[in-house]
């Protein structure tokens, strides 16, 4: 039970790395026109004053090294376990819609 567990919490840290590899895919793609499609206040605030998309998806992949490194140093701990895992879930539900919203939440420009 401990394998399915622990192949669990790493299928869903990998999902979360595929999803934000997509995410940063049509941020690029879609650079010439982002700041039109653009909902999260703090990415345009980033394109507009960091000159492009390069700094966003640049913090986009740092970010997503930085938890993803976070939640495994905390999984291996035995007392942290459980919330980790909860935590990742989580992490990993969002993702999942955010995968979701990418490809039929909204009409791509082209």
């Amino acid at each position: 039970m401990k394998d399915i567990i622990k192949s669990t919490f790493y299928v869903m840290l990998f999902v979360v790395i595929v999803v934000v590899g997509v995410d940063c895919f049509w941020t690029i793609k879609t650079a010439q026109t982002i700041l039109e499609n653009e909902q999260n206040p703090i990415a345009r605030l980033i394109i507009t004053y960091g000159n492009g998309v390069s700094l966003l998806v640049f913090l986009k992949i740092i970010n997503t090294l930085f938890v993803v490194y976070l939640l495994y140093r905390f999984y291996i701990i035995d007392k942290f376990r459980s919330k980790t895992f909860l935590t990742t879930f989580g992490i990993f539900i969002f993702h999942c819609w955010l995968l979701y919203y990418l490809f039929f939440g909204h009409q791509l420009p082209y």
